[in-house]
């Protein structure tokens, strides 16, 4: 969405809660990734997901537009870091984005400065130094993605240190994915965020598969250790969004396998993934999400069996164990019984085992069961 269509009347920022068409264009039309992983969210989570991006893309695209001067960015980013300032002030607001914005502000309590080390990656654009080390591209796609993932996890239901980390990860993880399948295209503007360190090439020609190859598997090895770190953090996100964050992060990870299989070129094309992989992602991450609300009901009724446990008067927890013991008596006596007069010979040995086994527990629940009876209260 271009800075231009960012104006829109205050009739049209009280309008009620809910989509409008510019916030889902935004995410739409810029990121088809995002979308799909936004549709999959609750809707007025995803409402204020599309917000956030709105707001990112808006700032984006105000500073990134090369039809105007580089005088003409520097005053648009000025304009941009003056709207924060009264974001966090409580202000009148005039663009819609920075309406919203303050809305998720208020709403989540985002610190001020993720945000501000969001425009800082912009401004580091507009100077644009390549990157010397690991750790300065590290830091440029903290500021450029990391600190979106910190926002999102606010909006997403995140409440944890740790899981704030793992989100800045997982940010990271993603802009590495972008910068490995941008190189050319990134290289015809002028600009290559590949550290020096990695690749010492400059001027305009792009370097040769031989020299880039090498230098853009290494890069998604550092991406990939990235979304190693930030999948750690799904856990800590509520049940209803882990799906959506699983096939957002699951499509930019795909994006790197590409690139993988087509031997690191990045050369000639830009690599996506195809339609019916990412059905097959969206299925995954369906079936991972019923795992995980399996698993937390199980957790429940575990939970749910030990509390009645833990509450069971001392008498009715003896005869429970008594109980028990003796029905393994009984079980020790009819698999010896079944195994005196077998029905196959192929099974002659089973019932044995199992008589066996019930005997062992007889013994260990009817010893527990003294050691019960021992500490109950005299009559």
């Amino acid at each position: 969405m271009q800075a231009a269509a960012a104006q829109e009347t205050e009739q049209e920022g009280q309008r009620a809660p809910g989509d409008s068409a510019n916030e889902r264009e935004s995410i739409e039309r810029h990121s088809r990734s995002f979308s799909l992983a936004a549709s999959l969210l609750p809707p007025l989570v995803a409402r204020d997901v599309r917000r956030l991006y709105a707001w990112c893309r808006a700032c984006d695209n105000a500073v990134d537009d090369e039809s105007v001067t580089l005088e003409e960015r520097r005053a648009r980013l000025d304009v941009i870091r003056a709207d924060l300032r009264r974001v966090y002030a409580g202000e009148r607001l005039e663009s819609v984005e920075s309406r919203w914005l303050q809305e998720l502000v208020e709403r989540y309590a985002i610190p001020a400065e993720w945000p501000q080390a969001l425009l800082d990656g912009m401004e580091s654009d507009l100077d644009f130094v390549r990157p010397r080390s690991q750790a300065d591209l590290e830091l440029y796609c903290y500021r450029a993605a990391g600190v979106v993932g910190l926002m999102m996890s606010r909006i997403l239901g995140a409440r944890s240190c740790k899981a704030e980390q793992y989100a800045c990860s997982l940010g990271m993880a993603m802009q590495l994915t972008n910068i490995a399948r941008d190189v050319a295209e990134d290289w015809e503007r002028g600009r290559c965020y590949l550290p020096q360190e990695w690749l010492a090439a400059e001027g305009t020609e792009l370097p040769s598969d031989v020299e880039l190859c090498p230098v853009v598997e290494r890069l998604l090895n550092l991406a990939e250790h990235h979304y190693e770190q930030g999948c750690k953090g799904y856990p800590y996100l509520p049940l209803n969004v882990r799906w959506a964050i699983r096939v957002a992060a699951s499509v930019y990870r795909e994006i790197g396998e590409v690139i993988r299989r087509a031997g690191y070129r990045v050369r000639e094309q830009r690599h996506f993934v195809p339609t019916g992989r990412k059905l097959r992602i969206v299925a995954a991450g369906l079936g991972a999400g019923v795992c995980d609300r399996v698993s937390m009901s199980l957790g429940n009724v575990s939970n749910s069996l030990m509390t009645g446990v833990t509450e069971m008067k001392p008498e009715t927890f003896y005869l429970a164990i008594f109980g028990l013991s003796l029905s393994c008596v009984m079980g020790t006596v009819m698999f010896a019984l079944v195994g005196m007069n077998p029905k196959a010979d192929s099974y002659d040995k089973l019932p044995w085992i199992y008589s066996g086994g019930c005997a062992v527990a007889a013994a260990v629940l009817g010893w527990w069961s003294r050691r019960l009876a021992s500490k109950l209260p005299a009559q």
